[in-house]
């Protein structure tokens, strides 16, 4: 019986114990500026219990977004956030991390979730160009787009194949570039990285875009 009451006795103090910590929200989406290098997001809480709560550890789940703490002891009543710092690199589109959260004496972390879309400044059409083995090779052409009202300069177009010759041309000043690339050969298969630098307010930014030599189909 005494063995009941100390396991129940541990399930009340657990719960208690978890609804301590109270988040204002566990969930936060944003938008980046096109231009942005980072973003900062912050998830508010508050100790509503009536006793100390101490944060043992906040993980990622994902080395572009690091989170931080003030201190990780709260007492009770006390506000706190955590902030998280999120790297926008070369990342596009709707990006979502997780940040796990140790409270000391909970067996379960408290998970917050950021959300973060980021607007698409370059439009690489087709996002790759394909060339099949040992056929006779011929030019074939990237079209670079400028979005979201951005000027974008094209200042360097290169290839992880040196057989590769890469032309670019202007379409429209800042707006739109023309990318050929020609196969010295298309002896050798294999898939290329193309990167396309450019400068965005200022800013250097790389785009990837993809080359294909497809292999020579095996005979029946």
């Amino acid at each position: 019986m005494r063995a009941i009451l100390t396991i129940v006795s541990c399930l009340i103090l657990g719960v208690a114990s978890h609804a301590q910590l109270k988040w204002d929200t566990q969930k936060v989406e944003l938008t980046s500026l096109p231009t942005d290098a980072a973003v900062d997001s912050k998830f508010g809480f508050v100790n509503a219990g009536d006793s100390a709560v101490t944060i043992e550890a906040v993980q990622s789940s994902c080395g572009c977004t690091i989170p931080t703490l003030e201190k990780k002891t709260y007492a009770p009543g006390e506000r706190g956030a955590l902030l998280a710092h999120f790297l926008v690199g070369d990342r596009r589109g709707k990006q979502e991390k997780t940040i796990r959260v140790q409270i000391q004496g909970e067996r379960e972390p408290a998970l917050l979730t950021l959300i973060v879309n980021i607007p698409e400044i370059l439009r690489v059409t087709p996002p790759i160009l394909i060339w099949e083995q040992s056929q006779p090779v011929e030019a074939k052409t990237f079209t670079v787009q400028a979005q979201a009202n951005l000027p974008v300069l094209v200042n360097k177009v290169t290839s992880t194949n040196p057989e590769m010759d890469i032309k670019v041309e202007t379409v429209s000043a800042a707006r739109e570039y023309r990318v050929t690339v020609t196969p010295k050969s298309a002896e050798k298969a294999g898939l290329a990285l193309v990167t396309i630098e450019t400068t965005v307010k200022d800013q250097p930014k790389s785009f990837p875009a993809y080359l294909q030599i497809k292999p020579k189909p095996r005979q029946p």
